[in-house]
């Protein structure tokens, strides 16, 4: 037996057939405007938008709570700074005071 080949012939569509087509077709995207998969997309839109809203919230909590801590940084740090500056007024004090005893001697 020998295999043909069948190759489909485009036919023309004929004007009333294609006016047809065309309406099934809008009317299908105007059902499927209406449709439960369209209802169920904007339903995970609305919640993508409400944990966008919540991500947004904690995003402005932590960042305010950064910036209370680097507040309390600057301030520690300055505490320091006070600190080093009185620890080496007083080794200059003790200093001087060994060098009088010493002279004193």
């Amino acid at each position: 037996m020998a295999k043909t080949k069948i190759v489909p012939v485009p036919m023309p569509m004929p004007k009333p057939i294609s006016a047809a087509l065309a309406l099934v077709l809008i009317g299908g995207a105007v059902l499927a405007y209406n449709s439960p998969a369209r209802n169920s997309l904007l339903r995970s839109r609305d919640q993508v938008a409400d944990q966008r809203a919540q991500i947004e919230r904690a995003y402005r909590d932590v960042d305010r709570k950064i910036q209370d801590l680097q507040q309390q940084k600057a301030t520690l740090y300055r505490y320091l700074q006070d600190c080093d500056r009185s620890i080496r007024d007083l080794d200059r004090a003790l200093s001087t005071q060994d060098a009088a005893y010493r002279d004193a001697r």
